[in-house]
């Protein structure tokens, strides 16, 4: 028995020693991106839409509210079980989050597998007259981008534009 352990441990100390060899240099790194810079991170399950414009005579009526649908094929299941869908309205060059509320009227969205709904409702629990455009933006964000950036505030247009390199 002392023989066999004996031979195992030479063997053990040989393939250590002579088992180990270094198979060539390493090689050069790899260059850099375009014009000599590393690339920026993308914004990989983020999709920004462009303006929408509702105009007046798309909105419909349901007792004191008005809403209007909007199809959009990126809000998938997965989305709409996990992820987050943001609605901003459009105010000059300014974007403002929905839900809020202006002049007694609120503004406020949901959405579902491939749509989005805005509604428009009055406090007042009269009729909502739109007697104007109103230009809305969505953004959808996978719910790993949702969790990997817990500090975004997600009701900052510009904060989120920047974030994800949203294109105007």
């Amino acid at each position: 028995m002392k023989t066999l352990l004996k031979k195992m441990a030479i063997l053990s100390i040989a393939m250590l020693v002579f088992g180990c060899s270094k198979d060539g240099a390493d090689g050069t790194d790899g260059i850099n991106g375009t014009n000599g810079t590393n690339g920026t991170n993308g914004n990989a399950n983020v999709v920004g839409t462009t303006d929408v414009t509702i105009l007046p005579t798309q909105w419909q009526t349901s007792g004191n509210t008005k809403f209007v649908s909007i199809a959009n094929n990126n809000i998938t299941q997965s989305i709409v079980n996990n992820g987050l869908v943001m609605v901003y309205e459009k105010s000059g060059n300014n974007y403002t989050a929905l839900p809020y509320a202006y002049l007694g009227i609120e503004r406020n969205f949901s959405f579902g597998l491939n749509f989005l709904q805005i509604t428009l409702s009055n406090y007042n629990n009269t009729g909502v007259t739109v007697s104007g455009n109103v230009i809305i933006r969505a953004v959808i964000i996978s719910a790993s981008n949702k969790m990997g950036n817990p500090n975004v505030n997600w009701n900052n247009y510009a904060e989120v534009k920047d974030k994800f390199k949203l294109k105007d």
